[in-house]
Order: structure tokens, then C-alpha cells, then sequence
């Protein structure tokens, strides 16, 4: 492992299961490379948060209407698909998490759902483009996250300022 390579701040977009749309805000932080600068260790913090949604309980005969949110983190293994010295670089990434759920619907049966902490796994393709100067980049990534109650699909943008043998010299 060789030092810091990035540190990332992005906003998203998610479909989460039961067709919940959420929105989602991140950072991630390059922790380096390995034998080859194409294979990197990054950490990922994101905070995710339901639009209001209704779930209905059939055994109460009533519907409910709340928000639920999702504090997460995950440790991923970056496949990077060119030299990292290039302008765009597309990549892969593979990752396990743990997410913290919290909601307050009111209702026992969506409370227990939503008031967990689970593991997850997370499989992603993403692009990196290298702004001018060479110290900042744009990232587009769309991602499918498996974990229990909050599977989702997302789609987020972001920037990245870039260090070490990342950043253009």
C-alpha cells in the first residue's frame, strides 16, 4: 500500500427495494495502490435518505407514510481499466459494508425492517476524468448495493481532488 491517492465528495440518486426513491450524499478516500497503481484500496462514508414513501400493513388494515435513512460504510478493491495517468479512466469496484437503518413509521412490522444494522456487498463501474491542471476530477459511478431491506441501485456524481501517483505532475 502506497499513500493517499484521492479524496472524493458526491451526490446520487437511488432506487431502493419496494421501488423507494432516495437521495444519497458520499465521500471516499483513496487509500492507495498495491503492486500495480491499477489495483486500489478505497473507503466509502455515505448517508442515504428515502423520499417520503407509503408502506401499507396488512395485518393493522392501515397505510404509512415516512422517510427512512441509511448510514453506511464499505471498503472496496478498485479495478482501475487504463493507467490512472490518463485523462478518463473507467474502473471497477468490489466492496463489502456495514449499513446502520434507522426509521420512525410507527408501525412495528416497517420499524423492525428499517431499524437494523445489516452487512452488504457492492459492485460498481464508474469513470474518473481528470479536469485541467490535473489535480481534480470529475466521477461519474452507478453502483448495485445487496444488503437486506436496502437494496438499491444508484447513480452519483461527484469530484475528486487527487494526490500522490493520481495526480498529474
Amino acid at each position: 500500500m502506497r499513500g493517499i491517492g484521492a479524496l472524493g465528495l458526491h451526490v446520487g440518486y437511488a432506487r431502493v427495494d419496494r421501488g423507494v426513491d432516495a437521495a444519497e450524499a458520499s465521500a471516499t478516500l483513496d487509500l492507495g495502490h498495491f503492486s500495480s497503481s491499477r489495483v486500489r484500496l478505497s473507503a466509502e462514508a455515505a448517508f442515504l435518505r428515502a423520499f417520503p414513501h407509503r408502506e401499507f400493513v396488512v395485518a393493522e388494515d392501515t397505510t404509512y407514510r415516512d422517510v427512512f435513512y441509511d448510514l453506511s460504510g464499505h471498503i472496496d478493491l478498485q479495478l482501475l481499466m487504463r493507467d490512472p495517468a490518463k485523462t478518463a479512466v473507467p474502473y471497477l469496484s468490489f466492496g463489502v459494508g456495514v449499513h446502520a437503518l434507522t426509521s420512525s413509521f410507527g408501525a412495528p412490522p416497517i420499524d423492525l425492517r428499517y431499524n437494523t444494522n445489516v452487512f452488504g456487498l457492492k459492485a460498481a463501474t464508474g469513470l474518473r476524468i481528470r479536469l485541467r491542471g490535473g489535480r481534480t476530477a470529475l466521477v461519474v459511478e452507478g453502483a448495485a448495493l445487496l444488503s437486506k431491506a436496502v437494496s438499491r441501485s444508484r447513480v452519483r456524481i461527484g469530484t475528486e481532488w487527487l494526490f500522490g501517483d493520481l495526480r498529474r505532475r
